[in-house]
Formats: C-alpha cells, structure tokens, sequence
C-alpha cells in the first residue's frame, strides 16, 4: 500500500513517534553515551513501562535537573560547529573563477543575512487551525511593518519560481519525500536577508518540533519570542465547521478537524514547554473577538518599541 506524506505524517502521529524520536535525540545529545544503540534501547523499553508514546515528554530521556541548566551547556551555539581549517592564499590562488564567484557569493550571503538579522524581533507564531493567527498576524503586519510567512509559503513559491531549487523541490514532493530542515531553515535564511528593510518576522507554525527550534537557532538565529494564540479545541471545532459551510473543503469535517486538533496538539505541547521554560512564550486567549484580542497583541509588540 502507498502512502500519500500526509498519511504517512498522520500515521507517525497518530501513534506518538515524532515526540518519541525528538525525546531520544535529546537524551542523547544529554547523555552523549558510548553505546547509543543500547541507550535508544532503554528509551523505548522506557517509553513502553510508562505506559506509551502519549506519555513521552520532549525531555523524558533527560536527568530531572531544571532546563536552564542543561540547555545551555549542551545546546550552546558552538555544539555542532566542525572546526574548518582556513584556506591560504596559495591554496585560494590555485582554484577556478568560478569557485572563487562560488566562494565570494556564499560569503556574501552570509554577511547580508547577518546584517538583517541584526537586531530583528523574530516571532515564531504558534495557534491551532482556526485560532485566529492568521488575522492577528495580518493585523501585526499592518501595524507594526513585520514580515509574515510561514515555511510551506516559501517552499510553494520556490516551486512556483521554476528556479533549479525549485525543481528540486518539485521532483522530491512528487515523489512524496519529506523536504529535508536544513533545505527548509535556508529558504528562511533566504527569505529574511533578502528583506533588510522589515522591522521584524512572524514565522507562522513553526517551529514544529523542539528539534527544529533548536536547527533554527544554529542556523538562523535565536527567535525573540514565542506567539501563542491559545484556544480550545472546541472552539476551534465550531470554527472552522463554519468554515467549511462556505469554503468547500473536504477537510472541513468534524472527524478530519478533531483529527488534525490532535495532532497539532501532541506536537505542540513539547515546543509550548520548551520556550516556557525560557521565558519566551507570550500567551494570548483567543476566546475572545478579534479586536479584544488584538489589544493583547498590541500590548506586547509595543514593548518591544
């Protein structure tokens, strides 16, 4: 049987593998133990005596020491660096025009994503369908000049671009692979150098996973909050069968939405502590109408001024 992404993502989901493999890969950054086959082996033999994957944690796998202390010192910016020996002169002399344009670009890029990093606020905006993030962040960008984009706008317009990457992308889609997270954490590289001029980014549902926040810091940089636009799952039930009783999507079904409500629920949850525990997430009850919640938006975005 073939499994279009989707229902290959919703399977995984469904039974708790992505938070399981994430919690590993954190154990095992903790740990860094000799034998990491025999120590993902305890963890699932640990995921099974707590009862199940729903019982695993983004930090299950880890001492019980508070996150500030372990973070830092194994998750610090210089982790995954690989010291790269420096090229002499010599060495740069003997090389072809074209690996110097390469060699001069990517430098380049690099310096200009730095400067537009700068100081910029980056917000990653997190809230269920149908939490009403869109229209907050629609509103956010009207007012205080963000940028907004979320990771499947920038892979849908590289594919639309027909540019060599696009392609590529293109082809792999086809063929149902994932996009891998450092193609994805470049186009968003890209796509912030490229807009000097914006007073800060929202990131629309992303990250995903704790492990991509993480990639997103290495590689990116470090986001200044965390936008939650909190609501029920019943709310956002009612929502968008409204919705869908003017849309014409297919996916607009109860059993479909409570589906989809789980899992962005299970996947959430770890990336909600992980940012709690470093004072990062700015919570916002969107219960209520759009302009009350608004006035809550607007009360954190101005002290940032």
């Amino acid at each position: 049987m073939t499994l279009t992404p989707q229902q290959g993502q919703d399977y995984l989901t469904e039974h708790g593998i992505p938070q399981v493999i994430e919690s590993i890969m954190i154990g095992l950054l903790h740990e860094r133990p000799e034998d990491p086959l025999t120590f993902m082996q305890s963890c699932i033999e640990d995921t099974k005596r707590i009862g199940g994957t729903k019982h695993v944690k983004w930090d299950s796998f880890v001492p019980s020491s508070p996150v500030s202390s372990i973070f830092p010192s194994i998750l610090g910016p210089d982790i995954f660096k690989t010291e790269i020996p420096q090229m002499t002169n010599q060495e740069y002399g003997q090389l072809s025009t074209t690996d110097h344009e390469h060699i001069e670009q990517e430098a380049s890029s690099e310096k200009t994503t730095s400067g537009a990093m700068g100081s910029k606020t980056i917000v990653f905006v997190i809230g269920g369908p149908g939490s009403g993030k869109g229209t907050q962040c629609e509103r956010i960008v009207k007012k205080y000049g963000f940028t907004h984009f979320s990771s499947g706008d920038l892979l849908r317009a590289e594919v639309a671009s027909g540019s060599s990457r696009g392609e590529e992308l293109k082809a792999m889609m086809g063929r149902g692979d994932l996009v891998p997270l450092e193609t994805i954490l470049k186009l968003i590289k890209d796509n912030i150098a490229s807009q000097p001029d914006s007073k800060g980014f929202l990131i629309d549902g992303y990250p995903r996973e704790v492990q991509q926040g993480i990639e997103f810091e290495k590689v990116v940089g470090s986001c200044t909050f965390v936008l939650w636009v909190d609501v029920s799952q019943d709310t956002m039930v009612k929502r968008l069968l409204k919705r869908g009783e003017t849309s014409g999507r297919v996916d607009d079904n109860e059993e479909t939405i409570r589906k989809r409500l789980k899992t962005f629920v299970d996947s959430t949850e770890p990336v909600i502590k992980y940012y709690e525990e470093q004072n990062k997430v700015k919570r916002v009850d969107s219960e209520r109408d759009v302009e009350t919640v608004f006035a809550d938006v607007e009360k954190i975005f101005d002290n940032l001024q």
